[in-house]
């Protein structure tokens, strides 16, 4: 069996076999399609067990569709450090980047971009030449 994950999911878009009529919806995002016959069907149960049918899966605003729970887990994730940020950006001017920021997690000190001083961060130093 094959698959085609369709984040966009525009009808008569790019992926051709979904066709304004289709409806896929956050509640029912799949159907399957048979490609020799262009027959399509809501559910396996519903498809002929002798064909070789193709899963079709799509949702229209796809990041809007996200489980709040994994929204409020990530939230709940950045909230613990913002206080470490805050006071190593603070801290930035008078004890230089490596120093301020060295309680800061890694991940969060690797996506600094610039630096106080106008210097790019840590994973970016090789765009300083053209600054």
């Amino acid at each position: 069996m094959l698959g085609i994950t369709d984040f966009a999911a525009l009808p008569n878009g790019p992926i051709e076999l979904l066709q304004a009529e289709d409806h896929v919806e956050m509640e029912t995002p799949y159907f399957l399609f048979n490609p020799k016959t262009a027959a399509k069907f809501p559910s396996f149960k519903l498809a002929p067990k002798d064909q070789t049918v193709l899963v079709y899966c799509g949702v229209e605003q796809l990041p809007a569709a996200l489980p709040k729970d994994a929204s409020a887990m990530f939230s709940g994730e950045l909230t613990k450090h913002i206080e470490v940020v805050l006071r190593a950006t603070k801290e930035e001017k008078s004890k230089g980047f490596e120093e301020a920021w060295k309680e800061v997690p890694l991940e969060m000190k690797n996506s600094v971009t610039t630096t106080f001083e106008g210097k790019c961060g840590p994973c970016f130093q090789y765009l300083n030449p053209l600054i």
